[in-house]
């Protein structure tokens, strides 16, 4: 895919510091949302809603750079949510922790945050955590800790949902029983109270809980086969009615599940009766485990491991005694997934019971009859097959409040397996796992291309930053990925993956080709096919064994043939030419086609290609030229031949500042164009006999009511043409136009916005993938080191028509070759500052031309630009109260002077601000990285067309000011005494400017326009002097009729100016300096 450049990005060397941001995985599946657009709409105003049939997309998932990574995850025991979905915590018996994970409430994936293990920061009472349970209230969490004999209370921040541990409660302190091997735990509905199982006492303790604090304190124990009690041998789960009055108990030993009422005024317990496995003709309860009320309350179920079984109970409302209804048994009328059926839970809705099997490493879906409470078999999910994984003895499930996301605790694989759940149907389908020790997505960061493979099974990602290549499965049906691995610089055999920027794979899948913009190479790998691994073939480096035209690659394409391969050499201004050995996947250069040479032009800073469908046509962009150039191609040879290109301000093109990526339609009729600087999607028509273009129109970003295309940065056009998806790297956004496939113009649809409608991953959004099939779109977001999915799909929908805001225009044909122009006008909103540097300011022009002139408005200058003296930069003086002007380059080529004036927010002028201190413009921009001092208070600079501002500039809040630049000069070598300009001085009534000179020891005077700044060249005088009289220091007299000057042979000099001009050397000459430490280097005239 097509690459861009960053808005503060430097335009002529690009490092990696200056493309590197401060800026991770989120899996899981969104339904289709049925008769509406799943992103946002701009309604017209006046339009009627009409029915179509569209494509829209639906978010699916994002994988984020070192996300993921999970630890002392060890045998987990028990999962649970906490209110609100925001976060899951898992009891991990084997690290004697509890693993806290932030979830994605849309995709459910899962992300851990932190871990709490016993014995560390004061922590106690974990030792073999089992069971955990959460307030109702969210504000508390409770663990049983098994080989403590101890429940451990912690406070919760409901907000972030890390914990802080507060008190324990341990078998035999404080007059606290029943204890012993405790393995389940409860929180009253009504918050009142706190239940605990102690396995080894036979018992159940009660507690009664602050409703504030979350303290418990001991009330009371009730012991197996005391006043009457019986079914607690071996207590082990427990479960509440909804209405608060009755508790229910599993016996593990006495297979048994036990019942009690519960006076709701004090939490204690009474006996009811037990239903016993071999007693009332119930054979289904051998090894009794867990149990759940159903959310009616009606119906109690119970799973049995030994029985393999879950029991279905009916419930008397008046006194919670159980009817037995019948057992659901694992290979009985075609059940399956209970073979040691242990943990249970039911779907908020009433409507489905989900039950894990610990021996089948399962979980099976019943459907629950409304009539009797009675199940109905409906699937199984297996670990191991349809991509399950991390399901080995699944002990503990729970599902979201919503219904939407199933977690079940594999404890086998010491994993927290995620599942996404049909609110209508009940099914579940798996969407990932987080598993301990697994290290997480590498390689992301930075990203800036993904690339699907044409079989749809394997996506790979450019993590510039990190040099690396990421690997992940993608699945045909849910776009969801699966991080696989990674080949980086160092691992590859190549080492050439250095700045990795761009991927291009063969149309059978075979091979992988990746340009490295720092390294300036592009390597090949060939792609296991089965896993999408890959094994290194070679590289080819620029300037080396006589490849050309890599320097800073920025994009691969291959022919449609698969028999050439084509790059787009940033820094070479070049297309560079590969053939492809099929067999091998070996590529040889051929040749390179170099902006300028041999008649070529319109590619320098050539960052994109689009090859047409018929493989007779090539376009390039030229990001520094704001042009496309077009090439036929022979593809016998591969040879390109020059037609001819198109730029910004030619032929009522207004639209192709910076462009940024290029597609040809599948019809082959038009192509469309994406530029950065101009925020714009433009149209073209071609003519496919001749590969000429003609303009049909263009949208901006915020004209027109169209959001979406701030730095548009790249595009995809689906395969049946009618649809374009956008990406949009400022607006970190993703935006569907539909296409006339007729007459190629196009209409806003919707888009999606990183942050907004649960989706993430789009900060930066960078490139833009689609699949052959249009079921999935894949986006690289360079900010935040992610990258997105989203399903597509055709759907019928009604939604509010967007008015059509395609401009007007009669097609004009480019002319072929379109003639080189020598000057153009570039307005003064055209560049774009980079750094700030004490005096000295870079700012970065993108032109289209070799030679460009500036116009400031106000007063009315001009600046010509000359690229090959000093390269698209120019420098300015930040100084309000000195000389205005400065020597660039340090060679002292130029002398640039600049008048700028501050104002206050109510547009005054400001006073006494000095513009000196030290400060730097960073490509992204923050406050604390940008600030200057402006008077008595802070200031900050951002970079804007036309002007530098501070930032948030608002006439509403006083105290924030702004700079204009209001004039600009500079003057060219030719004048006299600018050969190896070194210093300036202005003199003290401002009207005189003074210049001095090294290559050729000299002093040049100037007259100062104080209105506008501007310099009138006067005359120059030869200094005259010892074995080296090079000047160091000036200082103007304080009389202001004339200036000091200390040279390195250690005199000073005097020089006086007449009324006439001109420069005379004075007698007053100081020597005898030479003994002096730091010798004559600074001088002040004393008032």
């Amino acid at each position: 895919m097509v690459k861009f450049h960053h808005r503060h990005m430097i335009l002529q060397t690009i490092t990696k510091e200056y493309l590197r941001f401060p800026i991770g995985l989120y899996i899981a599946v969104l339904g289709f949302i049925v008769a509406f657009l799943a992103f946002y709409m701009i309604p017209g105003e006046t339009a009627q809603s009409a029915i179509y049939s569209d494509f829209t997309l639906s978010f699916t998932d994002s994988e984020k750079d070192g996300t993921w990574d999970v630890t002392d995850l060890s045998q987990p025991t028990s999962v649970v949510i906490a209110p609100g979905n925001n976060h899951v915590y898992a009891a991990s018996s084997g690290s004697n922790s509890i693993i806290l994970f932030s979830r994605n409430s849309f995709t459910g994936r899962l992300q851990q945050i932190q871990t709490y293990t016993d014995n560390e920061n004061g922590i106690d009472g974990l030792s073999q955590v089992h069971d955990l349970a959460i307030s109702p209230d969210g504000f508390h969490l409770y663990a049983a800790g098994e080989a403590d004999d101890s429940v451990a209370v912690f406070s919760r921040d409901t907000e972030s949902g890390l914990l802080t541990f507060i008190e324990k409660h341990k078998n035999g302190i404080f007059g606290v029983h029943g204890l012993d091997g405790v393995s389940g735990i409860l929180v009253s509905p009504d918050g009142k109270n706190v239940y605990a199982a102690g396995t080894h006492d036979d018992q159940i303790v009660v507690f009664d809980r602050h409703a504030y604090f979350g303290t418990l304190t001991f009330k009371e124990s009730i012991t197996d086969g005391v006043a009457g009690v019986d079914g607690l041998d071996g207590s082990r789960g427990l479960s509440m009615s909804t209405d608060n009055r009755f508790l229910y108990s599993t016996g593990v030993v006495d297979d048994a599940v036990t019942v009690f009422s519960r006076d709701t005024s004090t939490g204690v317990l009474s006996y009811v009766e037990m239903k016993k496995d071999g007693s009332g003709g119930i054979t289904s309860l051998n090894g009794a485990n867990d149990l759940l009320v159903s959310p009616d309350g009606q119906y109690l179920y119970v799973t049995a491991p030994n029985d393999d079984a879950v029991t279905v109970f009916n419930i008397s409302t008046s006194t919670g005694a159980l009817t037995f209804v019948e057992a659901q048994v694992d290979g009985v009328l075609g059940v399956d997934g209970l073979d040691g059926a242990f943990g249970i839970v039911a779907s908020p809705d009433n409507l489905h019971v989900y039950v894990v099997g610990l021996n089948d490493n399962a979980i099976s879906t019943f459907r629950r009859s409304s009539l009797d409470g009675s199940l109905i078999y409906v699937e199984v999910s297996i670990d191991g097959t349809a991509t399950v994984d991390g399901m080995q003895f699944p002990v503990s499930t729970d599902v979201t409040s919503d219904g939407t996301h199933i977690y079940v605790a594999g404890k086998g694989e010491d994993s927290i397996v995620e599942f996404t759940r049909s609110s209508s149907t009940g099914m579940i389908t798996y969407s990932g796992k987080s598993t301990n020790n697994f290290q997480g997505v590498d390689g992301l960061e930075g990203v800036t291309d993904v690339e699907l493979l044409s079989n749809e099974k394997v996506l790979y990602t450019a993590g510039y930053d990190e040099d690396t290549i990421g690997i992940f499965s993608a699945s045909a049906t849910t776009s969801i990925l699966t991080y696989n691995g990674q080949i980086n610089d160092s691992q590859s055999a190549s080492n050439y993956l250095d700045g990795v920027y761009t991927l291009e794979s063969s149309s059978n899948s075979k091979f992988l080709y990746a340009g490295s913009s720092i390294g300036d190479s592009i390597s090949a790998f060939s792609i296991n096919s089965a896993t999408g691994t890959l094994a290194y073939i070679e590289h080819h480096i620029d300037n080396t064994a006589g490849v050309e035209g890599l320097d800073g690659v920025r994009d691969i394409r291959i022919s449609p043939s698969g028999s050439h391969l084509y790059t787009a050499g940033f820094e070479d201004n070049a297309i560079g030419v590969f053939s492809i050995n099929g067999t091998s996947g070996q590529l040889s250069f051929i040749r390179s086609y170099v902006n300028g040479l041999n008649g070529v032009h319109g590619i320098q800073g050539a960052t994109a290609i689009a090859i047409s469908p018929d493989g007779k046509h090539l376009y390039c962009a030229g990001w520094k030229g704001n042009s496309v150039a077009a090439f036929s191609i022979d593809d016998t040879t591969g040879l390109l031949n020059y037609l001819g290109y198109i730029s910004n301000e030619q032929h009522g093109i207004t639209s192709l500042w910076s462009p940024s990526d290029l597609e040809v339609t599948p019809d082959g009729k038009h192509l469309y164009i994406t530029a950065a600087t101009s925020d714009s999607l433009t149209a073209f028509k071609r003519e496919p006999s001749t590969g000429s273009l003609s303009l049909i129109g263009f949208l901006k970003d915020n004209t027109n009511g169209i959001d979406g295309l701030d730095w548009a940065s790249s595009l995809e056009i689906t395969s049946d043409g009618k649809h374009i998806v956008v990406t949009a790297a400022i607006d970190d956004m993703i935006t569907v136009f539909r296409r006339n496939p007729s007459t190629g113009s196009f209409t806003l649809r919707g888009y999606f916005k990183d942050g907004q409608l649960g989706v993430d991953g789009l900060e930066g959004a960078y490139s833009v993938n689609i699949s052959a099939d249009d079921s999935s779109v894949y986006v690289a977001g360079k900010d935040e080191n992610m990258v997105s999915a989203f399903l597509g799909t055709k759907l019928s929908y009604s939604y509010t028509p967007y008015p059509t805001a395609v401009p007007t225009s009669t097609p004009t044909p480019s002319p072929v070759p379109t003639p080189y122009p020598e000057f153009t006008i570039i307005p003064e909103d055209q560049f774009k500052v980079k750094e700030i540097k004490g005096n000295l300011s870079s700012v970065k022009v993108v032109h289209p031309n070799k030679k460009a002139k500036f116009i400031f408005k106000s007063p009315p200058t001009e600046m010509s630009f000359d690229a090959p003296i000093y390269e698209t930069s120019f420098q300015i003086t930040m100084d309000m109260d000195k000389s205005h002007c400065s020597v660039e380059p340090r060679n002292g080529t130029n002398l640039r002077c600049i008048d700028l004036k501050a104002f206050d927010y109510l547009g005054e002028p400001l006073s006494g601000i000095d513009f000196w201190f030290p400060a730097t413009l960073r490509a992204t921009m923050t406050n604390q990285e940008l600030a200057l001092i402006g008077g008595p208070e802070k200031a900050y600079l951002e970079a804007l067309a036309g002007r530098l501002r501070f930032e948030g500039f608002d006439k509403r809040r006083p105290g924030l000011e702004w700079i204009e630049i209001h004039s600009d000069q500079t003057l060219k070598r030719n004048i006299s005494g600018l050969s190896g300009a070194s210093g300036v001085e202005i003199s003290s009534d401002g009207k005189k400017v003074f210049v001095t000179s090294d290559l050729r020891p000299s002093i040049s005077l100037f007259e100062r326009n104080e209105n506008t700044g501007t310099l009138t060249f006067i005359g120059s005088t030869i200094m005259e002097g010892g074995k080296d009289n090079s000047p160091v220091s000036l200082e103007p007299f304080h009389s202001g009729n004339g200036i000091y000057v200390s040279s390195i042979d250690s005199i000073v000099t005097a020089y006086h100016y007449g009324v006439a001009g001109g420069l005379s050397k004075s007698t007053e000459v100081i020597e005898g300096l030479e003994n002096t430490p730091g010798f004559a280097v600074a001088i002040s005239e004393i008032p």
